[in-house]
C-alpha cells in the first residue's frame, strides 16, 4: 500500500489517544477487499487486517 508510507498513518493512533483522553491501547485495523501484503511499510503499523470474506463468513452453530 503506497499510502502507508505517509507519516499521517503513524500519527493517527497517538492523535486519537490524545483527543479522546483514553489510557487504553489503540489498534489500527485495516478492512479491505484484498489481503494486505506484509512488507516493510505495513509491519508495525497495521495491527489487524481483515478481508471482506471475514465479514461475511457464516459461522456454523456448534
Amino acid at each position: 500500500m503506497e499510502g502507508l508510507k505517509n507519516e499521517k498513518y503513524w500519527k493517527r493512533p497517538c492523535s486519537f489517544k490524545e483527543l479522546s483522553k483514553t489510557r487504553k491501547q489503540v489498534f489500527l485495523t485495516l478492512i479491505t477487499t484484498f489481503s494486505l501484503e506484509q512488507n516493510q511499510h505495513s509491519l508495525g503499523l497495521i495491527d489487524v487486517s481483515l478481508t471482506m470474506d471475514c465479514l461475511f463468513e457464516k459461522e456454523v452453530p456448534g
